[in-house]
């Protein structure tokens, strides 16, 4: 009974660092995807802006 108990507390200690390791890498890939549209974000400016001062997406 006390080696069962071990074992449930050994594997309670592992779902929890295994949860915790899952929330961090949530947490980062949410991080990196605002970056990635950040950047991509800029890109898509910088082409419009191009193509503005080229006289292609003029307004009129």
């Amino acid at each position: 009974m006390m080696a069962q108990n071990k074992q449930n507390d050994r594997d309670r200690a592992q779902a929890l660092s295994d949860y915790e390791t899952n929330v961090e890498a949530k947490l980062e890939i949410e991080a990196l995807t605002i970056k990635l549209n950040t950047i991509e974000t800029e890109k898509l400016d910088k082409i419009i802006k191009m193509l503005e001062e080229m006289g292609i997406n003029s307004k009129k």
